[in-house]
């Protein structure tokens, strides 16, 4: 089926998934780190090795679903 990233993250379970960047959804138990880059920008290290890049705009969203400033 095709839908948008929004409709899938609507019906996962709140507090579970934490959506980083506008095509990177991602659970948060799986998240090893946060790591910051040197022009302000962070990145996610997943437990299994992958990098994604975090949106400045979800920042905030970030922060409270690992429940630490970041």
């Amino acid at each position: 089926t095709r839908s948008s990233i929004a409709a899938v993250e609507s019906e996962l379970p709140a507090g579970a998934f934490v959506r980083i960047h506008r095509s990177h959804l991602v659970r948060v138990e799986r998240i090893r780190e946060v790591q910051p880059l040197g022009n302000g920008d962070q990145v996610v290290v997943m437990d299994d090795g992958a990098e994604l890049r975090v949106a400045r705009g979800r920042r905030k969203a970030l922060s409270r679903a690992l429940g630490t400033p970041v």
